[in-house]
């Protein structure tokens, strides 16, 4: 969350949900001892990956660390995934999922579903509007309820109802949605 600095109003969910700030008070993922000494192993197998695969890098999240691929040759980024993978295969502390040219580890169980569906409760929103343009969007996708707008960007299978060529396209899409939600008649209560 330290990426984006909005307004202290603006909600935030990170790293799938694991992380939350709403009206300003931000609520830090908390990792007790062993998620902790999970944390350390999966950085461990992680930044060793990276030190033997040129243009691979690993990213350090609160509760995980993302391994990027996108700047390695091909034949590379393929062998540290499956390598990270072999590694950390029997540890069920430490939860893998791939993405677009990265592999996420996270040692605290959390989906973007799980993150959208805790922002409706807490907003008691009508409806969500939610863009992604990878993988672990889908989870995301799959959460959303009639009346949502899922909005995949770019090429690959989806959950999601739309499709846009590009995340410039997704600001369009936004004025759209904006343009005609301050069309539609205010709702009254009896």
């Amino acid at each position: 969350m330290a990426v984006a600095s909005p307004d202290t109003r603006t909600l935030l969910i990170g790293s799938h949900g694991a992380e939350v700030r709403l009206g300003g008070e931000e609520q830090p993922v908390t990792l007790d001892p062993d998620q902790r000494e999970a944390l350390d192993i999966l950085h461990r197998v992680f930044t060793e990956i990276a030190s033997q695969a040129p243009g691979t890098w690993v990213e350090e999240k609160p509760a995980g660390r993302v391994l990027h691929t996108r700047q390695a040759d091909r034949e590379d980024a393929a062998a540290a995934v499956t390598g990270a993978k072999k590694l950390l295969a029997a540890r069920s502390d430490i939860f893998l999922k791939d993405g677009k040219e990265v592999l996420e580890g996270s040692v605290v169980h959390a989906t973007k579903g799980e993150g959208l569906a805790f922002l409706r409760q807490v907003t008691e929103a009508d409806a969500v509007f939610f863009a992604g343009d990878d993988v672990t969007d889908e989870d995301g996708f799959r959460a959303l309820e009639t009346g949502d707008v899922g909005l995949k960007v770019g090429d690959g299978e989806t959950a999601a109802a739309f499709r846009v060529g590009s995340p410039e396209d997704v600001a369009d899409v936004v004025d759209l949605l904006a343009r005609l939600r301050s069309e539609l008649p205010a709702q009254r209560t009896p």
